[in-house]
């Protein structure tokens, strides 16, 4: 029924999010971190989603839908409803409240749907519900997967908890819920009224050739047995939740998670309860190398401490050499030889030497990089004009070892005056002409194509797209800051709690001009440029 509710929107990895990944956890959060005394202690929560942009005015309608929503599976349990104001503060008990700040102790890990592409799609395409009870120590304890739409057949190594309730049919004909305990194995649970229970573990394979690797449906394999040759591969979208489950029922041998660099680091909550359920079946977890087990990362610990300084603890990992190895155990040092010989050979192997950047610069575009030409606005790439010293000043910034990203509204897709294809090739227009001019790079570029009238806007004022890009590069808000040219860049960056820098060109020409009227020196701040009246508040 959620997949029916109006109301998705885009982080900054342009991966969508939506009315049931907020409700999910607002309904899971309010019940893991109530707490009763001694012997059920409220658990911290680390968890995908934050509140930020449902509490904007625009987005009302959205949160009104996501409590509603939230409400509809609280009646369903008997549960006590919760109110807007109440759900908004259950989801942001699983955000971030102070960057790089250490969860103490065993925290809950939520992701509340990993693969939400595939809960949108439907047709077969999986999504995952993922929980886990991290100890202090990354331990995991408790592992659970609920996974609706996963149709499996029991294989020979299922053992039935309840041979009469579990005999015959798929576990998944409607659907199938994972649960793991340390020490005491994994589970597979049906989730329809005759539905089993059977207790499960890994494969037996022992050579890689003979057995099945798990990629995403749109992958191309970048690895290769000696020889050239592949295993098996089982397509599986969508997230990386639904494939540590094959690997945990015995579905799959391996699967990998491939490197993305510093600037995409592995978030805890897309793996947390995939390495509780595989560990607890027999299997193994580790990054690109095969001491580096995988499970303490979720807690802070990374394979290399230079990496591990723009990390925001707890909620980011970054294994060797980027990436994850999950197998059945006996074929796991393979599986590494495998993609490791890959990564070696191409210019992927030099990834996990990347550092960390000394600090994030955001910057506008239109009136601030390249020369605002009036509405509409640049719609084609041949319009392009930098701003003389543009090029220049990022150049200062990659030299300096810092990350570069620029964060833009861009109504004109929103208006149907150019496609975002057509916005990529702008943008990719615009790396050439840094690059001509001084050899200047951009890391990455976050856009808004909503119109000003959009309920639910990521649209500047709003600190959304600021937000995404400092946790995208896992930069803390005193190394961050953006540069713009207008009044309504200089809130966004308030509203995300960084330094606003605000440029004399573009819409800024004004402002300098009064500026330097009255004989004032610039660069100035913002405190001395308010007599004047400048739009920097």
């Amino acid at each position: 029924r959620a997949r029916e509710s109006v109301g998705v929107l885009e982080k900054g990895d342009r991966t969508p999010v939506t009315v049931a990944d907020f409700a999910c956890q607002a309904v899971l959060a309010a019940a893991l971190c109530t707490g009763s005394g001694d012997t059920h202690p409220a658990l911290s929560l680390v968890a995908e989603e934050g509140a930020d942009t449902l509490r904007l005015p625009a987005s009302e309608a959205l949160a009104c839908a996501v409590a509603e929503e939230a409400n509809a599976a609280l009646r369903e349990l008997g549960e006590p409803e919760l109110s807007v104001s109440a759900a908004l503060d259950a989801i942001d008990l699983g955000a971030p409240t102070e960057r790089g700040k250490p969860v103490e102790g065993a925290r809950w890990i939520l992701d509340p749907i990993d693969g939400t592409a595939g809960f949108l799609r439907g047709c077969g395409a999986q999504y995952v519900i993922g929980l886990a009870l991290i100890g202090g120590e990354g331990e995991p304890l408790l592992g659970y997967m609920g996974m609706p739409g996963l149709e499996v057949e029991p294989t020979s190594t299922w053992e039935p908890l309840d041979p009469a309730a579990s005999a015959g049919g798929a576990v998944g004909t409607m659907g199938v819920m994972l649960a793991s305990r340390r020490g005491h194995g994994c589970t597979a649970h049906a989730l329809h009224s005759t539905g089993g229970a059977w207790r499960v573990c890994v494969s037996s394979t022992k050579v890689l050739a003979d057995g099945v690797v798990a990629i995403s449906d749109h992958e191309t394999p970048t690895w290769a047995l000696p020889g050239g040759a592949l295993p098996l591969l089982r397509r599986q979208c969508c997230g990386s939740l639904c494939k540590y489950a094959l690997v945990a029922m015995g579905a799959a041998d391996a699967f990998f998670q491939h490197p993305v660099g510093w600037a995409s680091k592995l978030k805890t909550w897309d793996h947390a309860a995939g390495v509780a359920c595989v560990e607890a079946a027999g299997g193994r977890v580790t990054g690109f190398a095969e001491e580096d087990r995988l499970a303490p990362q979720l807690v802070g610990s990374c394979a290399d401490d230079a990496l591990s300084e723009g990390l925001l603890v707890g909620r980011e990992m970054y294994p060797a050499r980027g990436g994850v190895c999950v197998s059945n155990g006996a074929v796991h040092t393979e599986a590494l030889r495998a993609v490791n010989a890959a990564l070696d050979a191409s210019a992927e192997g030099t990834r996990e030497v990347l550092p960390a950047p000394a600090g994030l610069l955001m910057v506008d575009r239109d009136g601030t990089i390249n020369r605002d030409v009036g509405s509409p606005g640049v719609v084609r790439a041949g319009d392009l004009q930098l701003i003389p010293g543009a090029a220049q000043a990022l150049k200062l910034a990659n030299d300096a070892g810092w990350a570069v990203c620029v964060v833009t509204n861009q109504s004109c897709v929103g208006k149907g005056l150019l496609s975002e294809r057509e916005l990529e090739e702008i943008h990719d227009r615009l790396r050439e002409l840094l690059h001509e001019a001084s050899g200047a790079h951009i890391d990455e570029v976050i856009f808004s194509t909503e119109t000003a009238a959009s309920a639910t806007s990521r649209r500047k004022p709003s600190p959304r797209m600021l937000e995404e890009a400092i946790t995208q590069f896992a930069i803390p808000r005193s190394r961050a800051v953006y540069v713009g040219d207008t009044h309504t860049d200089m809130l966004a960056a308030r509203h995300a709690g960084v330094a606003g820098h605000l440029v004399t060109t573009g819409y800024g020409r004004a402002a300098g001009e009064a500026a330097r009227a009255v004989g004032m020196e610039l660069p100035c701040t913002a405190d001395a440029a308010v007599p004047l009246g400048l739009p920097v508040e």
